[in-house]
């Protein structure tokens, strides 16, 4: 009994955990807020702020894609890619 209680915390701990990653466009929401904060009141708020909900619903409407980047774009990134003009012949 006390095995499975055990697992079920640690299951549900674990999910609690990846509900909490933030993508690059709420991290930099983040950022905005805590600067903002400074800037105004000397103090930060732990709580959510206006930019970073809105860099949370960017990061879901593109899957994550940092701002200015498309995710079909994403290939630019990857060095060995056929639209990589550096690439050598072969």
């Amino acid at each position: 009994m006390l095995k499975t209680v055990l697992a079920a915390g640690a299951a549900l701990s674990l999910i609690a955990v990846a509900a909490c990653t933030q993508g690059p466009n709420e991290e930099a929401g983040e950022a905005a807020d805590t600067a903002y904060e400074q800037s105004t009141t000397g103090t930060t708020d732990p709580g959510q702020g206006p930019l970073e909900e809105q860099g949370e619903q960017l990061d879901e409407a593109t899957g994550g894609a940092p701002v200015g980047e498309s995710p079909r774009l994403s290939r630019r990134r990857n060095p060995t890619s056929v639209y990589d003009h550096r690439r050598p012949p072969g």
